[in-house]
């Protein structure tokens, strides 16, 4: 009698914590402004899988009070929770689309990062070196996107322009320096979310993360077009 009991707690047991983990799998919203890392491990010292577009829908499949483990473009990692909006998957057109290009900024991202590393040579477009336009102009090219080449001519004739608070991963952004030229840019970089981009800056120099918000880039960004719109 007292094995059945148990018997039947067991199952019980197994039965509720079966229909917690499913309760637990759920869509969610990316909420942070300019994308969220994806993580290998919960914490912020772990290694950055790929940054999510703000906007996108991820699958949860565990779910915690700072971090819950996630699905996105067949990638699995973790994320912070408070940038996760709960009961807001898309589910209209606009919102299909709305994934739809989320996807594609981050195939240029994805496509931006396999480029770090890469040594800076000026007049290169790739695919082994780079100058700056050439950079943006390959990882455009290899996603689909003719663009021109020159800091200046892609600021002139790209996209749409776009404010440094509304940034989106595979934005253009630019920069002017009146020491390296005379043009309405001076140099472009891919922006990858998180008030960081990747670009090529100089010679002796590679292909690199960078931070748009503080030191030079901060003092000489003039903009950002977005091509993906």
């Amino acid at each position: 009698m007292i094995r059945k009991v148990l018997t039947r707690a067991a199952i019980l047991f197994t039965l509720v914590l079966s229909f917690a983990f499913l309760a637990s799998a759920a869509d969610a919203t990316i909420s942070a402004n300019g994308g969220l890392r994806m993580r290998s491990a919960m914490s912020t010292n772990s290694g950055v899988i790929l940054t999510i577009p703000s906007g996108a829908t991820v699958n949860v499949t565990e779910r915690g009070d700072s971090w819950c483990k996630v699905t996105y473009s067949g990638k699995t990692g973790y994320v912070s929770t408070r940038y996760l909006v709960f009961g807001a998957a898309t589910t209209s057109r606009s919102g299909e689309v709305r994934d739809s290009l989320a996807q594609k900024r981050q195939v240029i991202v994805n496509a931006a990062v396999a480029q770090l590393g890469k040594p800076y040579r000026s007049g290169y477009n790739g695919p082994y070196s780079f100058d700056c336009s050439g950079l943006t102009q390959y990882v455009y090219k290899i996603c689909g996107y003719s663009i021109e080449r020159g800091p200046s001519s892609q600021l002139r004739s790209l996209g749409v322009s776009v404010s440094k608070e509304n940034l989106l991963p595979g934005d253009l952004v630019f920069f002017r320096d009146s020491r390296y030229g005379s043009g309405v840019a001076t140099h472009v970089g891919i922006y990858v979310g998180n008030g960081q981009m990747i670009h090529a800056p100089n010679r002796n120099q590679t292909v690199k993360y960078t931070t748009i918000n503080s030191g030079y880039y901060a003092k000489y960004y003039i903009g950002a077009r977005r091509v993906v719109n």
